[in-house]
């Protein structure tokens, strides 16, 4: 898994937020998704290991989110 980027909706919580680290913990650059404003995403970000995360946010049901999202991560 070295040197590969993922994107992990909805990884800003629970299960997503497990999988985030267990990736992060695998030497990938996670991407975490989250679409609620509130979400205290920078201190998820902080506590992964590794380096290189972002987040991302946008509303999934929305085709034109999604491509921008992936354009984020992936451009």
């Amino acid at each position: 898994m070295n040197s590969k980027k993922v994107l992990i909706t909805g990884g800003s919580r629970g299960i997503g937020k497990a999988i985030a680290f267990e990736f992060a913990a695998n030497d990938c650059q996670v991407a975490v998704h989250y679409k609620n404003p509130d979400t205290p995403i920078d201190q998820l970000l902080a506590s992964l290991p590794g380096n290189g995360h972002i987040s991302v946010r946008g509303d999934l049901e929305d085709p034109q989110q999604v491509e921008q999202i992936t354009k984020e991560v992936f451009d």
